[in-house]
């Protein structure tokens, strides 16, 4: 990951946690689900893919059901499966809102076995405790990459791809990671 960000866009990260299709529905499991506002398109494709019940509108998605809600292919673009990659993101952060320190340290106790990081569970610790007083207040803030008008259509060998301008893709990351005071 860390090469693949340096390499397309000339950013180096620290700290990078990574899961699995199989460590993210049981990290949603450990958080107790999530709330997802799913539309009538999605509810209805959880519903005929995998024989839920789920209604539009907001609800709270196990672990499987936010795997399958992230993942949807069918519906819009790859755009909308990354909002909805995000959405779930968010909807983690916002569920940790309401904790208190120990519930939140205990949850990091049971998820640091199912990710990897180049963090120790030292350094993860230490974050909890530095950064948990600004949680409550803490806003989520999300982008894709590409951005829009940053990409352009293409066939290559029969395949529809975006091609991404690179350099605005490259700006709009600088811009986001370190704003202009």
């Amino acid at each position: 990951l860390n090469e693949t960000l340096y390499d397309n866009f000339g950013i180096h990260v620290d700290g990078n946690v990574e899961v699995d299709f199989s460590a993210f529905a049981k990290i949603i499991n450990i958080l107790g689900g999530v709330q997802i506002r799913l539309t009538s398109a999605e509810a209805s494709y959880l519903n005929s893919n995998y024989g839920w019940n789920l209604a539009p509108g907001m609800c709270k998605l196990s672990g499987e059901h936010a795997l399958a809600y992230s993942r949807i292919r069918a519906i819009g673009m790859d755009f909308e499966r990354s909002q909805r990659q995000r959405n779930v993101l968010a909807a983690v952060v916002n569920q940790c809102k309401s904790m208190s320190l120990a519930q939140f340290q205990s949850i990091v106790n049971e998820v640091l076995p199912l990710i990897t990081t180049d963090l120790s569970n030292n350094d993860i610790l230490a974050y909890v405790m530095d950064l948990f007083p600004m949680l409550s207040g803490m806003s989520v803030s999300s982008q894709r990459v590409p951005a829009d008008n940053a990409y352009q259509f293409a066939n290559i060998d029969g395949l529809e791809v975006l091609l991404p301008d690179l350099e605005a893709c490259r700006q709009q990351l600088l811009d986001s990671l370190m704003p202009k005071q």
